[in-house]
């Protein structure tokens, strides 16, 4: 099996993320990276990507730098097998030396090797879990995860209203969190004691 096309997609969602003053649900950020591996097999992988998609689509799509080294995540995994994840990974590091070995570069290198995973996984006929040599269940607790609202009424709110959806955990996190110890304090109280 071979590596016969890497394609970054940076997807538009038309939403802009809300003022954390006016914190409400989480609408999730403006623009979204995805990664698709495809195989001459036909078997896909994919992954999302926590970065700035703009420039992990540079990443992935970067001319050649010639004798210098400066190359792309494309160049480093077409023609490749995508099972040779270790490999792969190190190909990909030497690469990207020049974006460094953290931020955008490191990021987009996590989201191919997660779309190689994926590649393995569907080859296999297995789960990932298995894969990684770890599968210790067969069903994982999800949980919300949404912004801190703005005052411990509305804390409350949102603890309730995620408790009738059917969820046990909840995280928060962005929103108005990290400006006000005092309000900081007193909205995880109010999110504590909502969720009994």
């Amino acid at each position: 099996m071979k590596i016969t096309d890497v394609e970054a997609m940076v997807l538009d969602t038309g939403k802009d993320y809300p003022d954390p003053s006016e914190a409400a649900e989480a609408h999730g950020v403006r623009f979204v990276s995805l990664l698709k591996i495809t195989t001459d097999e036909g078997i896909v992988g994919w992954s999302d990507i926590e970065t700035q998609p703009h420039v992990g689509n540079a990443i992935v799509n970067a001319p050649s730098g010639g004798a210098v080294g400066f190359e792309s995540i494309r160049a480093a995994l077409i023609g490749e097998d995508p099972l040779e994840r270790e490999r792969l990974w190190q190909k990909m590091t030497r690469y990207l030396a020049y974006y460094g070995r953290e931020g955008a570069g490191m990021q987009m290198i996590s989201g191919a090797d997660i779309a190689l995973w994926d590649i393995a996984g569907k080859a296999f006929n297995q789960p990932i879990s298995k894969l990684l040599g770890a599968h210790y269940r067969d069903r994982v607790k999800a949980y919300a995860s949404t912004l801190f609202r703005p005052t411990p009424d509305a804390m409350k709110a949102a603890v309730d209203e995620y408790l009738e959806h059917g969820f046990r955990a909840i995280k928060f996190g962005w929103g108005v969190f990290g400006y006000d110890l005092k309000q900081d304090i007193a909205l995880v109280r109010a999110a504590r004691e909502a969720a009994g």
